[in-house]
């Protein structure tokens, strides 16, 4: 079985852990085993969680590099990949592949809206130029446009290294429609919610899971949720989906919400610090207190 077989039910999108601006790889790589320790079933390094696009290139390749050599073929790794241009997107693909990732991720350009044709060119020229199994990144609120399910089929058609899709959208129908559009045609190709609170919805529809950014300081919640959904413990399934609904009440407490996540690891036992790169701001006094009542509670 290769590690890409692997690749389904929770998927953390690691945050990236600094000190004083710059990455600490002493806390990062304690970061990987826990999570490895606690039954995630893959790392996303350098998605949005993991704050990549304010790093600068060196950061990005030394996130790179480390954290595929300590997660040493573990569970499956994927890189994030995206950047403004074509260029540095296929650099960064490369990279990732030299360095031994089983996948890369790739967010459509933002700030400019592109037709369904547009789309597919800039998915079909960088896969081509990679040659590296690739995942769709959905992300209509950042991006300012969905990829239509259509334009995902055949992409998933014409080129065998793309192999799923991470849907980040507050709408379990979305999701839904990638599954019954895409993966109807293409068993193989992958689904992920990026909402933690779909990651039973998506399972049930017939999708792979999630990638949910609870998962690095809460694990037990999401991997708890899939376990029981495997094995059929409803009740498990009710009490973990509750826990997790109550813990996505994080991501509203500071924008964006990357110190949040950490703090929350930090009131958990983590010796880790809440910091973020530049230009995200530091939490309030106010904001932590409300994350360590919600840690309390829970």
């Amino acid at each position: 079985m290769s590690n890409l077989d692997k690749l389904k039910g929770v998927v953390t999108p690691v945050v990236t852990l600094f000190k004083d601006q710059k990455f600490d790889e002493k806390a990062m790589g304690e970061h990987i085993d826990f999570l490895i320790d606690n039954g995630v079933n893959g790392l996303l390094i350098l998605g949005t969680a993991g704050e990549v696009t304010h790093m600068t290139k060196s950061m990005r390749e030394q996130v790179t590099k480390f954290s595929i050599e300590r997660v040493n073929k573990r569970v499956p790794v994927i890189i994030g990949i995206s950047a403004r241009s074509k260029d540095e997107c296929v650099y960064y693909g490369n990279y990732a592949k030299e360095c031994g990732a089983d996948a890369v991720i790739l967010v459509n350009p933002s700030y400019i809206k592109y037709s369904d044709e547009g789309l597919y060119n800039f998915y079909a020229d960088i896969v081509k130029a990679i040659e590296m199994p690739t995942i769709i990144y959905n992300f209509p609120s950042l991006t300012g446009q969905r990829i239509p399910p259509c334009v995902v089929l055949k992409l998933a058609q014409d080129f065998k290294n793309i192999i799923g899709i991470k849907d980040t959208t507050d709408s379990a129908s979305s999701t839904r429609e990638y599954i019954n559009t895409v993966k109807s045609q293409v068993p193989s190709f992958k689904v992920f919610c990026g909402f933690d609170e779909y990651l039973l919805n998506t399972l049930h529809l017939g999708g792979e899971g999630a990638i949910p950014g609870s998962s690095n300081f809460k694990p037990q919640y999401t991997v708890g949720l899939y376990k029981a959904f495997l094995n059929n413990d409803t009740q498990g399934q009710s009490n973990y989906q509750k826990k997790i609904g109550a813990l996505c009440a994080l991501y509203a407490m500071h924008q964006p919400f990357f110190p949040a996540i950490k703090y929350a690891m930090k009131c958990l036992g983590r010796d880790i610090s809440p910091e973020a790169l530049w230009p995200c701001s530091t939490l309030s006094q106010e904001t932590e207190i409300k994350i360590k009542e919600l840690i309390e509670k829970l």
